[in-house]
């Protein structure tokens, strides 16, 4: 849920692509990122007293801070792996969109500049998403179009977007 977060980041790195959905404003985003970050701490202190108490036997608070910190830590690596993985899904679109249009403008023999061809690509890609959030299919659209980008890699098959 709160992966929009890291996407915020990358839209000031440059990646002008990158697609934060359109909900993740005001206090969606305030209550999504404290109700995520308590959680993430929940779980590592629930985790680890758990683990310590049942397996360990011990109850003394120096034996289960440290591991509270451990699966803190572990919880925040999966939760950054996560962020990753979703970053990546819309990389993989983005570029097999970016690369059907680089394919379609030459055929058609259209001069385009490099900037010109990522602004477009840019513009469809987000476009894209945005009709798949409004259907409430965002997470399956891109899915299925990352798991199509990754299939087709090196071919030009034409995307929904192209035809729209």
């Amino acid at each position: 849920m709160a992966y929009p977060a890291a996407f915020e980041r990358q839209l000031r790195r440059g990646k002008s692509w990158v697609y934060i959905p359109m909900r993740w404003k005001g206090s969606h985003k305030s209550t999504v990122l404290t109700v995520s970050r308590l959680l993430l701490l929940a779980i590592a202190a629930s985790g680890t007293a758990l683990f310590v108490v049942h397996y360990l036997h011990r109850r003394q608070l120096w034996v289960v801070l440290p591991a509270v910190f451990i699966l803190a830590v572990v919880a925040a690596r999966l939760e950054r792996l996560w962020t990753h993985l979703r970053y990546r899904q819309q990389e993989d679109v983005y570029y097999r969109l970016y690369d059907a249009l680089h394919d379609r403008l030459e055929q058609e023999g259209k001069d385009y500049t490099e900037a010109q061809l990522r602004n477009l690509a840019t513009y469809q890609h987000q476009q894209q998403l945005r009709k798949s959030e409004e259907a409430s299919e965002f997470l399956p659209a891109l899915n299925r179009e990352s798991r199509e980008a990754k299939q087709g890699r090196g071919s030009s098959a034409s995307t929904p977007l192209m035809e729209a």
